[in-house]
């Protein structure tokens, strides 16, 4: 089911993505297809990983976090949108038992899911 979910998220975040480039708004979809939530409301790993992006990319002043929570394809997810001065941010996307169904980084024109490790280690 994990699999399968990763799957179903990972692909709707990636046709939007590039429907949001054909549109030239990129990772702008996320302000309709959620609400807003404040840190408090998240998942333990969801926390942690807020946690890391706001330590390392918001409060050394080179970007910023924003949370979401939305529904997509009867699946509830947590959205850890990171975005920075220049063109690049990362995502990381749980559901909520707390499972991690994807992270990516992503540059003006590409949208690349890889592991955690991987996506982390860019910041």
């Amino acid at each position: 089911m994990l699999e399968e979910q990763s799957k179903t998220v990972q692909e709707f975040f990636s046709n939007q993505f590039n429907q949001g480039l054909e549109d030239e708004e990129g990772l702008n979809f996320l302000a309709d297809i959620g609400e807003t939530i404040e840190p408090n409301f998240l998942s333990e790993a969801a926390s942690e990983a807020y946690t890391f992006y706001q330590q390392n990319v918001e409060d050394a002043d080179w970007g910023n976090v924003q949370l979401y929570q939305a529904r997509i394809e009867n699946i509830n997810v947590y959205i850890i949108y990171v975005s920075t001065d220049g063109d690049d941010g990362w995502l990381e996307i749980y559901n909520d038992q707390d499972q991690g169904l994807g992270f990516a980084q992503y540059d003006f024109e590409t949208l690349n899911w890889s592991d955690q490790e991987t996506i982390r280690a860019e910041v």
